[in-house]
């Protein structure tokens, strides 16, 4: 695992990076995560930055530079969905460096749902997203949010969205309150366990 950046813009209604990081977007410089990546044996390299490419200069420097410099491993990483549309380029520059997989918090294709988690993107920018990196050649990763109310419709129409992105790897992560963030203020009153120990 690499880390290049912590922190980012993300202020969804359940994500605790905002919280932790009181908002600040932290980078390393871009020839200081490639030489990190260059001493590392194993050809294989997950960047967990919580944002990797919210910063599109750097991140197609640190591409640049893999190339340039003859590193051919292979990358796996995350990336919202409208910084995937909005930088098609810099995902061509991030195919040819080794990029092999993103992870994508779709979390819905219903922009009800989305507008409820506070994603600030819709439903057709997570489909336009999943059609570039099918297009560029970049394996999805999609993220899912089931909550814990969801009924026996909600898990079909979930099946169904799921079905739609395919061919994909595709997770599912049951909707749960950070301390800190607007979900856990908005149900804290809801709790019947102390979540602390859950």
């Amino acid at each position: 695992t690499v880390r290049t950046s912590i922190g980012g813009a993300d202020r969804s209604s359940f994500c605790g990076v905002h919280y932790i990081m009181q908002g600040k977007y932290e980078r390393r410089a871009p020839e200081d995560g490639v030489d990190e990546i260059a001493s590392i044996q194993e050809e294989k390299i997950y960047f967990v930055d919580d944002e990797m490419f919210l910063d599109v200069p750097r991140a197609r420097r640190i591409a640049e530079l893999l190339i340039e410099r003859g590193i051919r491993k292979s990358y796996y990483s995350w990336a919202r969905s409208d910084t995937i549309v909005a930088n098609r380029d810099l995902f061509d520059v991030w195919k040819k460096a080794g990029l092999g997989m993103v992870y994508v918090g779709l979390e819905s294709m219903k922009d009800a749902q989305l507008d409820e988690y506070g994603k600030r993107t819709g439903a057709d920018t997570n489909t336009r997203a999943v059609a570039m990196l099918r297009e560029v050649g970049i394996t999805l990763h999609g993220c899912f949010i089931v909550k814990p109310d969801f009924t026996v419709e909600d898990f079909r129409a979930l099946e169904k969205e799921s079905a739609a992105i395919s061919p994909a790897e595709i997770t599912f992560t049951v909707l749960s309150p950070s301390p800190g963030t607007k979900f856990w203020h908005d149900t804290r009153d809801t709790f019947i366990c102390d979540p602390y120990h859950y």
